[in-house]
């Protein structure tokens, strides 16, 4: 069966069979979801949030709903899932608030199926310097898995990344002696101020965020960057 259509066969149903909720309902419902999402219950957030994924609903906590359904399914390591309510999210509210985060859940969506071409353009739509870190730490994530030649391929359409350009010097490092490619690893080094992420023995050392989730002390997860809205600061009027 199309992936696609069994999609659609998964959310539709939802949607269609259920009555129409409320504004007070909605938004109950919604805070619900988010929380499983919060508490990393991700299977039962998808269940919780899918209803509310319906073009009859235009509260102001539906777009939210659209982004923590999509980090649900990204979170499940469903990407294709992610990405096509992320889509469906930039259609329906082109102007939505925090497009900035949908666009990085996106780009991660994409390169975690390989589609490193589509999460870079999800990126370059990022318009705050806010997100310039999580950035440097999705791409130097994510492109530290490809080759050589590939690498210099993106770093070539890509001169302002320093994620892409630490991951190329990584891959110099550790796969050739060329006099010209340690040159190029040198001037990278010197373009983007990467010598903090060079050792003695000039073995790269990868950067300390992780890109998705990062771990607070006591052990639990820190959504930072993925749970960055207040629920007691949204409300409909």
């Amino acid at each position: 069966m199309n992936k696609l259509v069994f999609l659609s066969l998964i959310i539709i149903p939802f949607c269609s069979k259920s009555q129409d909720l409320k504004q007070n309902e909605y938004y109950n419902q919604y805070k619900k979801g988010v929380q499983l999402v919060a508490n990393n219950e991700f299977e039962k957030a998808t269940f919780i949030l899918n209803p509310l994924l319906s073009r009859k609903y235009k509260f102001s906590v539906t777009p939210f709903a659209y982004y923590y359904q999509a980090l649900a399914q990204q979170k499940l390591k469903k990407s294709f899932e992610s990405r096509i309510i992320l889509r469906q999210l930039h259609e329906q509210f082109p102007d939505w608030q925090k497009n900035d985060d949908a666009y990085y859940l996106y780009a991660d969506a994409n390169f975690s199926d390989g589609y490193y071409e589509e999460g870079l353009k999800q990126l370059n739509k990022i318009v705050s310097n806010q997100f310039n870190d999580d950035i440097f730490n999705l791409t130097n994530h994510y492109f530290n898995n490809l080759g050589l030649k590939e690498l210099k391929y993106y770093n070539r359409q890509n001169p302002n990344s320093s994620g892409i350009a630490l991951a190329l010097i990584n891959k110099i490092y550790l796969n050739s002696t060329s006099k010209e490619d340690l040159v190029l690893s040198d001037k990278l080094i010197n373009s983007f101020n990467l010598g903090k992420y060079i050792n003695a023995e000039t073995k790269i050392k990868k950067p300390t965020t992780d890109p998705i989730i990062q771990k607070n002390t006591d052990n639990g997860i820190n959504f930072g960057l993925f749970l960055p809205f207040n629920l007691n600061q949204i409300s409909d009027s």
